[in-house]
């Protein structure tokens, strides 16, 4: 018996011996492990191991490196079951980790440090890359885990384009296997930087068809904590970056037999206060609210987006920097069911916008006190371009980006102010070029300016060509767009104004209705169908109706439109570089028909000017040729009224000729039939030239009358002389604007008198002074009758052989 028994006991003791040191020996090789790979100060305070619990637990794990830790552990546990190897496997109950901090480091070339070093593209000893190894099949253990717990693991993370701190606050992953199809559990409760992160999700992993489901919901997610990540993909780099997002979302996902990964994503998304400002654009929201339903394909060959959004967005505005001009903003923005296909075409119900703005003034808050002091004594007019409300419907957006449709566009409550210049050009369209200037470069600018940039590390963003598009029947058209209705309803006014010697000029256009169909450019477009009912500074008004293809080229037009009660004072500062007068006083009524048909226009204009009067302006600006005082004088009647029809035709590929010019020669053709229509009655009989239709339009600008025939060889005025003399001088007694150019003629007759008596250069000196006497024999008799001398002009004196003998009249 004593020697079994001292066996027994040895056999005791041995194994208590070996039970007592395990633990230091498991802490002894761990620490020696760690040591051999590069740590210099490696310290376990306790280490426990419990075969017949089958416990581990190690605590207050540190890992140094130059006096600096790298790692800290509170605590590691493992709790695991004996049973579990004699079924083929290893059962574990828990796997736990507490308390642990480590860092995430990357340095100055891109190497990454996780507790130790992970050189980036590590180098051969001979210089090249080293060479990967083929990929080796990873031999994993049976293994099953009821619980895998993580508690208080800070992350401390430190990137190029990302920093900040990561902490896990609570992570548990239950019901773990590799050979059992068991549905696992996960749970996460943490926290980066101020984003809160938790996720409560369930996954078959080893199904027959694996899947995973739960909820993940991320709040206050910090747009500034990703400006230098951000920077990275946009085209121009971004000084600020501030807001925050809060996400929920529930996933569905699955691997199918064919080894394609489908997920299934609905939930909110929440943006608030987001601003983001560059040298180029300053960009905030106030608030964008979204529920989406989206499905995301990861197949074989390709990948697939298709889902359904519908959000809100309020309070948007995006502002120029360098003009201080707002480019767009509203207050509200709601989009219906906006889906997404698989092929990528995309389609929205309806689009809303209320209180919509763009290309107004911004004023900074550091401006509003300056200008508050300044003097309110100028004239000032407010620019502002505003919408109430925008609606759009139905509008589709092929997979190509190329073809886009609109059942519907409504505008409603529209103020617009339109500012010109003394050329008449919009400051819209400079607003505009500056912006594209800044934004898009043209290849000649991105050459000049290319070593600039480059040193300034600035990225150029290269040329893109446009996409064609593929249909056949479109294949001449880069993009695609039909539009069924457009309609705006009142309150919409539009302002156009202009400026002229520091005095602002505005014309008020108050639309009472707008409507248009089938808007397209289409190569086979449908005709549209267009109606304007508006008034003018709240007492003309302008309606105008017709139909055409508004959008092939050229255009094919036809429209019948009326104006009336114009006055031309409103008219006047937005003309008068082209009439070359100011209009001080009248109005007008305006019938008109016009064809555009292959470049050709014929229009019909039906004008009664009343009370009209001008005044010069600076010579200088004078671009009209028409004489316009004396188109006055001639053509109003009694009352002051006048009554002309302007037709206007001409085909426009004339490189000489335009709207204006085929307007202006009509119009002065106009101004000489009424004058011609009034002097003929008031120069019987000697008004007979004007019957003639080929003497109606003069290449020179003037009319001519009658001339006045003297006797042969004789200056002096008869009797016949002195009635034509006095018609002469009764029109211009009524029509003051009215000036003649008299011109002395001697001829053949004369010079057959005058031969007797002279010879040679006498002979033609007497021809030159006969003919002057004339002229002014008749200057001087209407001159003696009350008509100033600013009136009547001599022209050189001049002898035609077939010419008339005494004086040719005309009249500018």
């Amino acid at each position: 018996m004593m020697p079994r028994s001292k066996y027994l006991i040895s056999t005791i003791l041995v194994v208590v011996i070996f039970l007592s040191a395990l633990p230091e020996v498991a802490r002894y090789y761990v620490i020696n492990k760690i040591t051999q790979q590069g740590f210099d100060n490696v310290t376990i305070e306790d280490v426990d191991l419990n075969l017949f619990t089958g416990t581990l637990q190690i605590e207050n794990v540190r890992v140094e490196v130059n006096n600096e830790e790298k790692l800290v552990i509170g605590l590691m546990r493992a709790d695991y079951r004996w049973q579990g190897i004699f079924s083929g496997g290893i059962a574990t109950e828990l796997i736990e980790i507490q308390d642990t901090t480590l860092a995430v480091i990357e340095d100055d070339d891109g190497n990454f440090e996780v507790v130790i070093p992970i050189v980036a593209n590590e180098q051969s000893p001979t210089g090249g890359q080293t060479q990967i190894e083929p990929e080796q099949t990873l031999a994993v253990p049976n293994l099953d885990v009821d619980l895998v717990r993580l508690a208080n693991i800070d992350v401390n993370i430190q990137l190029k384009q990302f920093t900040g701190r990561y902490n896990i606050r609570q992570f548990t992953l239950t019901r773990v296997s590799t050979w059992h199809d068991y549905p696992a559990e996960l749970t996460l409760d943490s926290r980066l930087n101020n984003t809160e992160i938790s996720a409560k999700l369930t996954a078959q992993p080893l199904a027959t068809t694996p899947s995973v489901q739960g909820d993940i919901d991320i709040k206050n997610i910090q747009y500034g904590d990703f400006q230098k990540l951000a920077n990275i993909y946009l085209p121009y780099p971004i000084d600020t970056l501030q807001g925050m997002t809060d996400v929920e979302l529930y996933l569905d996902g699955i691997r199918d037999k064919d080894n394609n990964l489908i997920f299934n994503f609905n939930g909110d998304l929440v943006s608030k206060k987001l601003h983001l400002s560059s040298k180029q654009l300053a960009v905030n929201l106030q608030n964008l609210s979204s529920n989406f339903d989206a499905k995301l394909q990861l197949l074989k060959d390709t990948t697939l987006v298709s889902g359904t959004l519908n959000s809100e967005i309020e309070d948007l505005t995006i502002v120029d920097e360098a003009s201080d001009h707002l480019l767009i903003g509203f207050e509200h923005l709601t989009s219906t069911n906006l889906t997404i296909t698989d092929e990528l075409s995309v389609s929205v119900e309806q689009l809303g916008f209320s209180e919509l703005s763009w290309f107004n003034s911004v004023v900074k808050q550091e401006q509003k006190q300056a200008q508050t002091q300044k003097s309110n004594n100028q004239a000032k007019v407010k620019s502002s371009n505003n919408l109430d409300t925008l609606i759009i419907d139905n509008a589709q957006l092929g997979n190509s980006f190329n073809r886009l449709t609109l059942d519907k566009i409504q505008l409603a409550g529209l103020q617009t102010s339109l500012q010109l210049n003394e050329q008449n050009e919009l400051s819209w369209l400079q607003t505009i070029n500056q912006v594209q200037a800044r934004f898009f470069p043209t290849n000649q600018s991105l050459q000049t300016n290319q070593t600039e940039e480059i040193n300034a590390d600035t990225t150029i963003t290269p040329t893109v060509e446009p996409v064609k598009i593929n249909n056949k029947e479109d294949s001449n058209i880069e993009f695609v767009y039909g539009v069924s209705t457009v309609s705006l309803t009142s309150p919409a006014h539009i302002n156009l104004i202009k400026t002229l010697k520091s005095q602002p000029h505005k014309i008020q256009l108050d639309i009472k209705k707008l409507a248009l169909t089938e808007l397209t450019n289409q190569l086979k477009p449908k005709e549209s169908h267009f109606e304007l009912h508006t008034t003018l500074n709240k007492h003309a008004s302008i309606s105008v109706e017709g139909s055409g293809y508004l959008t092939q080229s050229p255009i094919d037009l036809s429209l019948n439109g009326q104006i009336e009660d114009m006055s031309f004072v409103t008219l006047s500062p937005f003309i008068e570089s082209f009439a070359g007068y100011q209009f001080t006083r009248g109005q007008f009524d305006h019938k008109f028909e016009l064809q555009l048909h292959q470049n050709t226009i014929e229009m019909s204009n039906e004008l009664q000017i009343r009370k009209l009067q001008v005044k010069d302006i600076d010579e200088s600006k004078v671009v009209s040729t028409l004489p316009i005082p004396m188109a006055i004088s001639v053509l109003e009647d009694n009352k002051g009224v006048i009554d002309i029809d302007i037709p206007v035709k001409g085909n426009l590929d004339d490189a000489n000729v335009n709207v204006n010019s085929i307007l202006q020669k009509s119009i002065t053709q106009a101004v000489k039939k009424g004058s011609i229509g009034f002097l003929k009655y008031a120069l019987q009989p000697y008004g007979a030239v004007f019957i003639a239709a080929e003497y109606l339009v003069d290449a020179s600008n003037q009319i001519a009358f009658d001339d006045m025939t003297f006797t042969v060889n004789s200056a002096h005025l008869e009797v016949t002389q002195l009635d034509y003399a006095n018609k002469l001088i009764a029109v211009l007694t009524k029509r003051d604007e009215i000036d003649l150019h008299l011109c002395g003629v001697s001829n053949k007759a004369d010079k057959a008198e005058l031969i007797i008596e002279y010879q040679g250069e006498q002979l033609d000196a007497q021809l030159a002074e006969l003919a002057k006497q004339r002229a002014v024999s008749l200057k001087s008799y209407m001159s003696e009758q009350g008509i100033t001398n600013k009136r009547l002009f001599l022209c050189k004196a001049k002898y035609q052989e077939d010419g008339t003998s005494g004086v040719t009249i005309s009249m500018d």
